[in-house]
Formats: structure tokens, sequence, C-alpha cells
């Protein structure tokens, strides 16, 4: 169910969502982490859904500062826990 809602919306996603996706969450990322992880998520999607995280994560860890990269990771497994368990 999840995998075709993914799949039939993740093009719709921009930047400014992710912006203020992580900005609710109390990460404060700038456009360009914003645009990062946007392109990320779009890229390998798949990937992430599919609990394959290493290839982003190794992106994430050496873009974005540790704290950022924590939280952000965090979030993910909350997420997958909650709706792919």
């Amino acid at each position: 169910m999840y995998y075709r809602l993914i799949e039939k919306n993740i093009n719709k996603l921009t930047w400014n969502i992710t912006f203020n996706f992580f900005k609710k969450k109390n990460i404060d990322l700038t456009e360009e982490e914003a645009r990062l992880l946007t392109t990320i998520a779009k890229k390998n999607w798949r990937d992430l859904y599919n609990k394959k995280y290493e290839e982003s994560f190794n992106i994430i860890k050496e873009k974005l500062s540790k704290d950022k990269k924590d939280k952000i990771i965090k979030i993910y497994f909350e997420t997958i826990n909650q709706y792919l368990n």
C-alpha cells in the first residue's frame, strides 16, 4: 500500500517540503541540505523503503553535520518502524 503511494507521489517532493518537514522536527536545514535530502529521497526511495539505506546514509554522513545526520537517521528508523514493520 505505502509503496504505491510513494511511487505515485515521489516526483511531487520538493526541497521546500523537505525543509518544512525537518523544521517541524526541530532540524534546521540550509536550502542546500534540503535539496540534497530531496534528491536522495527521490533517487533512492525504493532502497530506503526496502531498508537498504547504506548508500543514502553514506552521502548524508559526508555532507551534513553529525548532529543533523544523527537526527535524520533517527527519524528514518522511527518512520520505518512505525509504518513498515
